[in-house]
């Protein structure tokens, strides 16, 4: 149970003998548990494994199934050590339950030696455990989207941020409505209302793993929703704790949660923009709309202790009245507030793929419309989403040749 949390974003490298070894790194990309992990699997051994890092740097963890354990092998494993960076850890796959080489690999650095072939299951913790040892948990986000007032547009940015999250930047999302019997979020993905939210929130403290599941919707291969909606418009759809178990229950799987406050209580609202990493506020570029927008980021910056943690403001509808409108500079002025960006209102554009029950992101016009909507959302996603350029390292030595050095 201790491994069944989102593992950290890392590179792993496999490099088997055998096909059952093989199927069984190959099915961990199913595993929910690996959504951000690079896993590469070689049908080669620790040949392979030397040749690919005399010129190419190293993972997070290797690992390597041998057939010899011999003394040809721990000549091999010290080369293969000298072409590896520093951090770099390491699993072995061998062909026997040998306790005396299990104890010398151990001592030596490495952190686990299995017996081939390695299944699935035994396979996925072992790498679940040395990476968590290496890396601690993941830095899954919670991103909360608030409008200043209704009508605002609230829920369609909300369902974008969401999309682009997964669709291009490739990252397991699930978004949800708190708006219990309110909610509209269904539409546009094409879904059926199959649940309530307090449905969802009942199993998520007393159901299984299994139980959620069957409540939830897979849009895409990245992005899952919570098809709710069917609950009683007029009553109380869930307490905060209740709400707040839900959110961190979600978070343990999916790197990007994004929840759309819209219409939703007051309470629910508190407790969601408490917990963000991100926090967008959603308003128009009107009087009316830019005076609740300044109470509210006001209320919420006083509630955030780290300021790196304050909320991006979105001006929508930017044209939709040009005559009454605050410019962007003025309202930057007046709310003594960064803008983060601004989306234009395109009525062909939004008002069709409302009625054609659609994502604008998905529509073809809407590259120009929402370029600034797809840069804001990377802003929102965990630092770990971002692509870095690792320069290969100097120092090869890794913990095997300072082992072995001793």
């Amino acid at each position: 149970m201790e491994t069944s949390v989102l593992l950290p974003p890392a590179r792993v490298d496999v490099y088997a003998l055998h096909d059952n070894t093989i199927d069984g790194a190959n099915s961990l990309i199913r595993d929910w548990r690996f959504s951000r992990v690079s896993l590469r699997v070689e049908n080669s051994g620790i040949d392979g494994a030397i040749s690919d890092y005399e010129q190419h740097e190293s993972p997070d963890l290797i690992i390597v199934e041998v057939d010899d354990i011999g003394e040809n092998f721990l000549n091999k494993l010290e080369q293969l050590a000298e072409n590896c960076v520093e951090d770099t850890e390491a699993i072995i796959i061998g062909p026997q339950n040998d306790i005396h080489l299990y104890r010398k690999l151990i001592a030596m650095g490495v952190k686990d030696y299995l017996v081939s072939p390695a299944k699935e299951k035994e396979l996925g913790n072992v790498i679940a455990q040395t990476l968590l040892a290496k890396k601690g948990l993941s830095d899954s986000q919670l991103i909360s989207v608030i409008g200043a007032k209704g009508g605002v547009g609230t829920t369609s940015i909300a369902q974008n941020i969401a999309y682009i999250a997964a669709d291009i930047f490739k990252q397991k999302t699930l978004i949800a409505d708190a708006a219990g019997g309110w909610s509209s979020m269904t539409i546009p993905f094409g879904a059926e209302i199959t649940t309530s939210f307090q449905e969802i929130v009942r199993q998520v403290q007393n159901g299984t793993e299994d139980d959620v599941k069957r409540l939830l919707h897979e849009y895409t291969d990245k992005l899952t929703l919570i098809p709710s909606g069917g609950d009683i418009m007029l009553e109380h759809s869930c307490d905060e704790n209740s709400f707040e178990d839900m959110i961190e229950y979600f978070m343990k799987t999916y790197p990007v949660v994004t929840v759309d406050l819209s219409a939703s209580e007051r309470d629910l609202q508190k407790i969601a923009t408490k917990k963000s990493h991100n926090i967008v506020i959603i308003t128009t570029p009107l009087l009316s709309s830019l005076r609740n927008a300044r109470s509210l980021i006001k209320e919420i910056c006083d509630g955030k202790k780290d300021s790196e943690h304050k909320p991006h403001l979105l001006v929508n509808m930017s044209g939709i009245c040009p005559s009454h409108e605050v410019g962007t500079k003025e309202i930057a002025e007046v709310l003594e507030y960064e803008v983060a960006t601004t989306i234009p209102y395109n009525s062909k554009l939004f008002m069709g793929c409302e009625a054609g029950e659609k994502l604008p992101i998905k529509s073809k016009i809407a590259q120009k419309e929402l370029n600034a909507l797809v840069k804001l959302t990377e802003k929102l996603l965990p630092p770990s989403s971002k692509v870095e350029k690792n320069p290969k390292k100097d120092k090869k030595a890794s913990f095997f040749s300072k082992l072995f050095g001793k």
